[in-house]
């Protein structure tokens, strides 16, 4: 039974490794973002548009079905006009999530502002940090959990407590 420790082992090491990766990629994510706020600027954008598009994914008893993207546009520091869609558009069939007129902060960094704007409301820029963090730390519990099985099945078919 010794081989089995042994195999527990490794896999309990590979399984750590991929935890400590998954952490690093966590925080690079969430480094990243915080180095673009602190160069970015904060400005007002104005919904100029809700465009309406079909939806084209597999049939299903519903028909057929709609979304709304809001289209803005904002004026940077510099004079630039800058025109964007929003990234996460609504619902199906619901009506859009902006309407026209409306005012929304968005930051953007002035070295590429069509490239880079986020929105000010959007919670979801921490959610791939969050979730590579949080399965990094589980895979790291785990392959430490798994390591220290490996090592107690090899003592124990050895004679070793």
């Amino acid at each position: 039974m010794k081989i089995s420790g042994i195999i527990t082992g490794c896999i309990g090491v590979l399984v750590f490794g991929l935890g400590v990766i998954l952490l690093g990629l966590g925080g690079y994510l969430y480094f990243k973002e915080q180095l673009f706020l602190k160069r970015a600027e904060l400005t007002t954008a104005v919904v100029t548009e809700n465009k309406r598009y079909t939806y084209t994914g597999q049939v299903n008893e519903y028909g057929v079905q709609h979304y709304y993207c809001s289209e803005f546009q904002f004026q940077t520091r510099a004079g630039q006009r800058v025109s964007f869609e929003e990234q996460s558009c609504g619902q199906l069939d619901q009506p859009p999530d902006y309407q026209v007129g409306q005012q929304v902060d968005v930051y953007y960094d002035p070295q590429d502002p069509v490239d880079t704007v986020q929105m000010r409301e959007d919670r979801l820029r921490y959610t791939g940090a969050v979730a590579a963090t949080v399965a990094g730390v589980l895979s790291a519990l785990f392959g430490l959990g798994l390591s220290w099985l490996g090592l107690r099945m090899g003592r124990s078919s050895t004679g070793n407590p």
